[in-house]
């Protein structure tokens, strides 16, 4: 019981560890990942001496609307950039898709559809298919500059959903491997008794194109397999290969 609670009663432990006091609260909201722990919500830097590439990295904050203002602010300090690279390789817990609504939108000119969703559940119950496309709409100063989005198997659920937003609406070049390859949005619900909560899949969704987004690949792949053969371990060849496609443009 001490170690499990009773899902309903906030607990507080206090130990001694090396003669020192702490306590901890194990029921307190957290991204539950316990290895992990960000300076930042978004990281941005310029990567290389004269400043003409930005980059921008987002540690597992999509769910969280704080960022909105942050990647704002973020993006007009490097307005002035020749192109970007917006890294969502550390986004394992998803998000929201008001976040990522209004990332997307700084990059688009008009509004248009940037994810398909269909809720099987409904054709299930009546034999009628439900499905939509969800609009994104511009917002606020626009980056017009070549934009690269780099992905991979972190790269989970809203994350997903904006890597195939921005390549149905043609905005950028996504980079890198296959993603996490979860299989549409969960709705969270608490049984009234206990207060246990609970997440199951309720929606499916897909790029606008029709293909379901956990089997979407990056128009521009990278075989880590094959790069690590040839490349130093401190090496990140997903990086290197959106920098390179960028230099192009």
């Amino acid at each position: 019981m001490l170690l499990a609670g009773d899902h309903r009663t906030p607990r507080v432990w206090t130990g001694q560890t090396g003669g020192r006091p702490f306590s901890t609260q194990p029921d307190a909201p957290t991204l539950l990942l316990e290895t992990n722990r960000y300076a930042t919500r978004l990281e941005v830097r310029r990567l290389d001496a004269a400043g003409r590439i930005g980059y921008l990295k987002i540690n597992n904050s999509l769910g969280d609307n704080r960022l909105i203002a942050q990647f704002d602010s973020a993006l007009t300090s490097v307005q002035n950039t020749q192109s970007l690279v917006l890294d969502l390789r550390e986004t394992p817990s998803g998000g929201n898709s008001t976040v990522a609504r209004a990332i997307i939108g700084r990059f688009i000119e008009r509004e248009a559809p940037y994810q398909r969703h269909e809720l099987p559940g409904e054709e299930a119950q009546t034999g009628v298919p439900r499905r939509w496309l969800e609009l994104v709409a511009p917002r606020g100063p626009r980056y017009v500059k070549p934009l690269a989005v780099l992905v991979g198997r972190w790269t989970g659920s809203m994350g997903e959903g904006l890597a195939i937003g921005f390549d149905a609406l043609g905005r950028a070049a996504v980079v890198g491997t296959e993603m996490a390859q979860l299989r549409g949005a969960i709705y969270s619900y608490k049984l009234p008794h206990s207060g246990i909560g609970f997440n199951f899949p309720v929606e499916r969704l897909y790029h606008v194109n029709g293909q379901p987004r956990e089997a979407y690949r990056p128009k521009v792949y990278v075989d880590l397999m094959q790069t690590s053969k040839t490349s130093p371990p401190s090496a990140d060849p997903v990086l290197q290969t959106a920098l390179a496609g960028l230099k192009k443009q």
